[in-house]
């Protein structure tokens, strides 16, 4: 049986599923052709699976999925039955050995090479190893500079710096200690980065709180918008400013741009009910010039 895949550069990896229902290729020029060996006619989709070479795939065992991984730095987790949207994994600071499916087929799992399991550990870190750290944890390894190889080096200092500060973001809402940890860490690695990292967690954590009280005053809900703006305003107070009034002032500021839309688009009855409400907040708020759009 011959099956012809037609890719314009070399291939890569070719691999069959365990169960024969699917062979699949990737090849140097990133594109990537899943055949369904069931089908009479071989029937084939070209798919450009990665930006750059595409060095290997794998099945799970099960067959219901296979990995994909290539020159960009990414893994992505494909469905063979519907291949529009992939789950793409970030893995731009590691080189990547062996790469399978955990035992129970739900998650990819990497055979890490000793120089990315030493940039792993700079990453969790954010600072080289002490002796002591390297005798407990690569006794077989010799001590080196890990996370960056000499003060110039400031590519690698910034990409670390950012994966540090991902990270903080991500645990903002779980471990707020270990969150700023990290953003000082970034922040230490990154001088461009100007936040106070225990403030900036703050922030991070009531910001949602923010965008939800904008949203709900955008749409006139003035009294669930206003909840949401002083529960913010709690979590994160500014000396000398009451949460009651600067909430207030918040939810001021998001009707006054309702305002200005519903003015645009000539609704004259939301524009009064918007006044009103603006009235209702700050009888004293000159509101002549506010409604105007800005210049």
């Amino acid at each position: 049986m011959n099956i012809v895949i037609g890719f314009t550069g070399r291939t890569f990896s070719v691999i069959f599923s365990p169960d024969g229902h699917w062979l699949v290729a990737v090849s140097a020029d990133g594109s990537m052709y899943v055949v369904d060996m069931t089908t009479p006619e071989k029937k084939r989709v070209q798919f450009e699976a990665h930006d750059g070479r595409g060095f290997g795939v794998q099945f799970s065992s099960d067959s219901q999925r296979f990995i994909t991984f290539g020159e960009d730095h990414t893994t992505k987790i494909w469905n063979p039955y519907d291949l529009t949207i992939p789950v793409v994994l970030d893995n731009d600071v590691f080189d990547l050995g062996t790469i399978t499916f955990s035992s129970d087929d739900t998650v990819p799992s990497w055979a890490l090479s000793p120089p990315s399991l030493t940039k792993l550990a700079c990453l969790i870190a954010g600072r080289d190893l002490t002796k002591d750290e390297w005798k407990q944890y690569f006794p077989d390894i010799t001590p080196e500079k890990i996370c960056f190889d000499s003060d110039s080096d400031v590519s690698a200092k910034l990409v670390i710096s950012q994966h540090l500060l991902d990270l903080g973001i991500r645990l903002a809402g779980i471990d707020q200690d270990s969150a700023t940890a990290k953003l000082k860490a970034a922040k230490q690695l990154n001088p461009k980065l100007k936040f106070e990292p225990k403030t900036e967690v703050q922030r991070i954590l009531v910001q949602p709180l923010l965008d939800e009280g904008y949203a709900l005053a955008r749409v006139g809900n003035v009294n669930e918008a206003t909840k949401k703006f002083q529960e913010a305003f709690m979590l994160y107070p500014t000396p000398g400013i009451d949460p009651a009034i600067e909430a207030n002032t918040q939810v001021i500021t998001a009707l006054i741009d309702r305002g200005r839309a519903l003015l645009q688009s000539n609704d004259i009855i939301g524009v009064l009910t918007t006044l009103s409400q603006i009235e209702t907040l700050s009888p004293t708020l000159i509101i002549t010039d506010v409604m105007l759009p800005n210049d």
